[in-house]
């Protein structure tokens, strides 16, 4: 403050410094600051007042991102968004007391759309670790019945934003509820719950070794499995999830966790794995330093071998639990590698190499190009209502797809679902 003083408001339930928050502003006299928060247990990004006197939240409900003030801070602009809601423009007037006042939609035609229902929760695993996150219902669910169940994943991006591709990537969370899905979206556990989980992800990024492989592969990895596993047990007692259909999705970091999941847990009956292959020992080469955090250095070395054998997927293809689907932007050595091991495991496998804008360049990580955008989401939909719910569309372009399928399931059909303990 322009005195100063220095002023404390107590504990908070929100984490500043989130570089997907609004930002942060100061008044040019330096009476007033607003600053962009993400909250701790229902994953929102909003904005706090601060002065000498109080620190006020100015957002009650939903995301307010990509902000400008004037410099006074009397006035200014936002996106408001929400799990279930597109996105509007706002106007922020922080110094009244109704500070947030709709100006106009972004997407009048998802306006015309009833929202779906979605739910703010928290799992808390068998390791004692808490997981943030929502649960979509189906369009029109009927308490008593059990349904499909999806989880997505996408390493702490499961937020109070509308369809966003940082998390949903090519997953379409809004339209598996409407076919009839309920979608959980799980973020991983927060490093910051815990002094042993944050030293475990330093580890990870700085292999300066101060925490043991295996500590590393419980705590970023498998303690991500059992959040899963916790959270569709969850599910299914409360009556929401058929337990024998269940699948799980996720891109890059949720790559990780998906094919982890799917070679360690028998919760899942399918999954889609997106632009991955990281913890494959053929990534070791171009990933020395973090390999050595997680599993002790190269894997031609016989005593790191063993920490391979028990993270790696490829190495525990024949432990998957369903059928993995892998879209790639690019052909990673790592993804070949998964899928050549669980085809010699009879677990059926498929790669769909999405091209790029000309025939000598890749799609990007994140995909830009709309066609393959739209095909890879149906691509998705069709794999789960195939693999799931034995279901399969009438659209011709799929026909000799789901022969293939067909005839890669055959050696799958006896494998039992394990449920969550």
């Amino acid at each position: 403050m322009p005195d100063g003083k220095v002023y404390s408001y107590g504990k908070v339930a929100f984490l500043v410094g989130d570089a997907r928050s609004a930002g942060s502003w100061r008044s040019a006299d330096g009476s007033l600051a607003l600053i962009g928060t993400r909250a701790i247990d229902h994953p929102a990004y909003g904005l706090q007042l601060v002065d000498a006197r109080r620190s006020k939240a100015l957002v009650v409900s939903g995301s307010v991102t990509k902000c400008d003030f004037s410099e006074t801070l009397d006035i200014g602009v936002c996106v408001r968004e929400a799990i279930t809601r597109s996105p509007e423009l706002v106007l922020v007037t922080p110094r009244r007391k109704r500070a947030v006042h709709r100006l106009i939609s972004l997407s009048p035609d998802h306006d015309r759309i009833a929202p779906l229902r979605a739910e703010a929760q928290t799992w808390r695993n068998r390791l004692g670790y808490s997981a943030t996150g929502f649960v979509v219902y189906p369009r029109n669910y009927v308490e008593g019945v059990r349904y499909p169940a999806i989880v997505v994943t996408h390493g702490s991006d499961a937020d109070e934003r509308f369809a966003h591709e940082e998390f949903q990537w090519n997953y379409p969370v809004q339209v598996f509820a409407e076919k009839g899905y309920v979608v959980i979206l799980m973020n991983d556990p927060s490093p910051s719950q815990s002094a042993k989980l944050m030293a475990a992800y330093d580890e990870w990024g700085g292999a300066e070794g101060r925490v043991k492989p295996e500590e590393v592969q419980r705590l970023v990895w498998l303690n991500g499995v059992y959040s899963f596993e916790d959270a569709v047990g969850d599910m299914v007692s409360r009556g929401l999830a058929d337990p024998v259909r269940v699948g799980i999705a996720g891109y890059s970091r949720g790559s990780q966790m998906v094919n982890v999941t799917m070679t360690q847990s028998g919760a899942f009956r399918a999954a889609s794995s997106g632009d991955g292959g990281f913890l494959e020992p053929s990534v070791y080469p171009e990933s020395t330093r973090t390999y050595t955090a997680i599993f002790g250095g190269s894997p031609y070395s016989l005593d790191n071998l063993k920490r391979y054998q028990r993270l790696s997927p490829s190495l525990r293809a024949g432990s998957a639990s369903g059928p993995i689907l892998q879209q790639m932007a690019a052909p990673l050595s790592g993804a070949i590698e998964l899928f050549k091991a669980l085809r010699k495991s009879s677990i059926p496998a498929q790669i769909t190499l999405y091209p790029g804008e000309t025939p000598t360049a890749y799609e990007t990580h994140v995909f830009h190009i709309p066609s393959n955008r739209l095909a890879a989401m149906q691509e998705n939909l069709a794999w789960f209502d195939f693999w799931l719910r034995g279901t399969e569309t009438s659209d011709p372009a799929y026909a000799d797809q789901y022969a293939r399928w067909r005839k890669m399931g055959e050696p799958n059909r006896n494998r039992h679902t394990r449920l969550p303990q």
